[in-house]
Formats: C-alpha cells, sequence, structure tokens
C-alpha cells in the first residue's frame, strides 16, 4: 500500500501534468505538435526555447515547459544540458534544470543528479540539487538515499539543513535509516542549532502529511525534551504538542523552566495534547 508521502508526491505530479498539458505554448508545440519532425528535430528546438532569453511575459512559463519536456526527452544530449545548466550563472535556469530533472521520475536523471551533489564544489549548486530532489523526486528511493548522504556528511551546513529537512518528504515511516539520522541529530547536544532546528522541523513537516510520528520519533523528542533550551527547546515543545499523547514529560520540564517563552512553548504544547486527548 502506497504511503502518505507517496501518495502526496503522486497527487502533486499529476496536477503538474495536467496543468502542462493544459498549455498550448511553443513548448508543447515543439515537444508534441504534428509539424515538428524528428525527435532530434524536437530536442533541438525545446533547447531553443529553453535557452532564449525572456522577452514577453509568458517567455518565463515557455521555458519552464521546455526544461520538462527536455528532461522528458529520449534525447541523451537534452538531459545533459540541463545537467550542465545545473550551474548556470542564470540561478532560474538553474533552478528549472534542476526542478526538472528531478520531477522526470527518471531513475537516469535522479542518479544523475546524486552524482552530481556527490562531487561538485559548489556549494549553491548542492543546494539546488538537494531542494529539488526533496521537492521534486522524493520519496523516490534514489532521492532518499541522496538527502540521506547530504544531511549526513556535507562539508556546507545550509546543504546539510537543507537535506535534513528534505527527509520530510522521505519514507520515515518505513526506513529505519531516514529517521535514524535526525533521531541522532536531534539528540546530538554538540550539534549546531540549527541542523537540530532542522530535525525537528522534518518531524514537523512528515507528520503534516503522515498524520503520525513513527514511535522512535516522538521518543527522540522525549530524549532531547529534558536537555533542550531556549528555540530548542520551543521547537520541541511544538512538536510534542501536535504528536504527545501524553501530556505528563511536558508538565515535568515545565516545572523546572523559567524562561517565559519557553514557559509558553511548554504551556501550549500541554494544553494542544489536553485537547487532542480529549477529543
Amino acid at each position: 500500500k502506497p504511503s502518505l508521502v507517496a501518495v502526496e508526491r503522486s497527487v502533486r505530479l499529476r496536477s503538474f501534468r495536467k496543468e502542462l498539458e493544459a498549455r498550448d505554448n511553443a513548448a508543447r508545440q515543439a515537444a508534441h505538435g504534428p509539424q515538428q519532425g524528428a525527435p532530434a528535430e524536437r530536442a533541438a528546438r525545446l533547447r531553443e526555447l529553453f535557452l532564449a532569453p525572456l522577452v514577453a511575459p509568458e517567455d518565463a512559463q515557455v521555458r519552464a515547459d521546455a526544461a520538462f519536456y527536455l528532461a522528458t526527452s529520449d534525447q541523451d544530449d537534452a538531459k545533459d544540458l540541463l545537467i550542465q545548466t545545473l550551474s548556470d550563472p542564470d540561478t532560474k535556469r538553474a533552478d528549472l534544470a534542476a526542478a526538472s530533472l528531478a520531477r522526470s521520475d527518471d531513475p537516469d536523471n535522479l542518479r544523475a543528479l546524486a552524482e552530481r551533489l556527490e562531487r561538485d564544489p559548489d556549494a549553491s549548486v548542492r543546494l539546488r540539487i538537494v531542494e529539488s530532489l526533496a521537492e521534486e523526486a522524493a520519496p523516490a528511493p534514489i532521492a532518499a538515499a541522496a538527502l540521506l548522504r547530504a544531511a549526513e556528511r556535507d562539508s556546507d551546513l545550509r546543504v546539510r539543513e537543507a537535506a535534513v529537512r528534505g527527509l520530510a518528504r522521505c519514507e520515515l515511516g518505513r526506513d529505519p535509516r531516514l529517521l535514524g539520522v535526525i533521531s541522532k541529530l536531534l539528540g546530538d547536544d554538540t550539534a549546531e542549532l540549527s541542523l537540530r532546528q532542522a530535525s525537528v522541523q522534518a518531524l514537523h513537516d512528515y507528520r503534516d502529511v503522515a498524520h503520525e510520528l513513527p514511535a522512535q520519533a516522538l521518543s527522540a523528542l522525549l530524549d532531547v525534551l529534558e536537555r533542550a533550551r531556549g528555540p530548542l527547546l520551543g521547537d520541541v515543545a511544538k512538536a510534542l504538542g501536535e504528536a504527545a499523547v501524553d501530556p505528563a514529560p511536558l508538565e515535568a520540564v515545565l516545572i523546572n523552566v523559567r524562561d517565559p517563552g519557553s514557559r509558553r512553548a511548554l504551556e501550549a504544547a500541554i494544553e494542544a495534547v489536553k485537547a487532542r486527548v480529549q477529543r
């Protein structure tokens, strides 16, 4: 049975394709029009549209559609162009290339993105790939594995944070490796605060889609609750307020907390748990 995160991604992709097919613009004519000739000729026309400067208001949409048609083309050089464009100085064009490759559902495209993520020295390119894999490809196993590696060992903090947050779109309830990375970061008192906060955010975002947290995730939040301070305590309290079934751990921590902001966060979480349990 498909998970809710997989269903959510499938719904988004179907909606995108439906809107794409409804647009009868130059990109669609190049990809599917009766006058465009052989596949190589169609790909050449799509390359022109993708690389053309934006002049008219509708050109941005044509470029975006051309990027997706290139990503789903059977012409290798069309996909190679998108891979090369990942580091284009035109960041909007580069973003389109990454998003289109990730959205294509083509394992070869996802592997190409994962390989580029591993070796590209430019952190901005790696961040672009991570965000596209998370937004457009997850929970595909290739995307999840790439996000997992980046979350664990990328050299740039921004990339790691984005990868951790991106794991929210993966199968946290079915793949213990993914949840293990989040739990480990969350419980590491020596880790950067932003990484620990990204871990809490990932659990929050996953629950928004899956409607519940795995037991291991709840345990990780409860384990760090007593040690957390400041912004992290507020984030953990909020996450537990949305997912916990017993207010007692939150109440126990509240007794020893003096910071007004942290107390408010804990009190709100306690009330949220009680209200949910009573329903």
